[in-house]
């Protein structure tokens, strides 16, 4: 159940860092009124996976709840977005890492695509291992990231 709990900090933390220098580039106020929306997105996303959840109490996620909605073929189809969604997600943070890398290290482009693909396989490696060692790991990244964070921060 931790696990669960950490992985849940972990996608929270990750998954919007891309998109927001977008919105910081409109100002403070359009930073605002973004951040006041995505948190309403982000309490009605967490009440209605409560009510699915409690309608539907067993294991399975979104394939389960569309299942139960809108019955089979819906449901493979759920469950296939989901198999997409989790590879291109994947790909978005490793082209993101990579690009960090090439404006950081000065990574030649060559290499670019090396390390593309090295890091996919890792992340496929490390997936594959199971999701308690995939969330014990991700964990390790989320401290070492709040670290860095917190050493950046009381360095100014």
């Amino acid at each position: 159940e931790r696990e669960v709990h950490r992985v849940g900090v972990g996608a929270i933390i990750s998954s919007p860092f891309f998109g927001w220098q977008d919105v910081l580039t409109g100002g403070f106020g359009a930073a605002l009124l973004c951040a006041a929306l995505v948190n309403v997105l982000y309490l009605c996303i967490a009440f209605s996976v409560c009510e699915l959840t409690s309608h539907v109490p067993h294991a399975g996620g979104a394939y389960s709840f569309v299942n139960a909605v809108l019955g089979g073929r819906a449901a493979v189809a759920t469950g296939l977005l989901e198999l997409v969604k989790l590879v291109v997600t994947a790909a978005i943070l490793i082209m993101g890492a990579v690009s960090y890398l090439e404006a950081e290290f000065a990574l030649p482009a060559e290499y670019s695509t090396v390390v593309l693909v090295l890091g996919y396989a890792l992340s496929a490696a490390l997936q594959s291992l199971g999701f308690v060692f995939t969330a014990r790991f991700q964990l390790c990244l989320v401290v070492l990231c709040v670290a860095c964070l917190i050493f950046y921060c009381s360095s100014r």
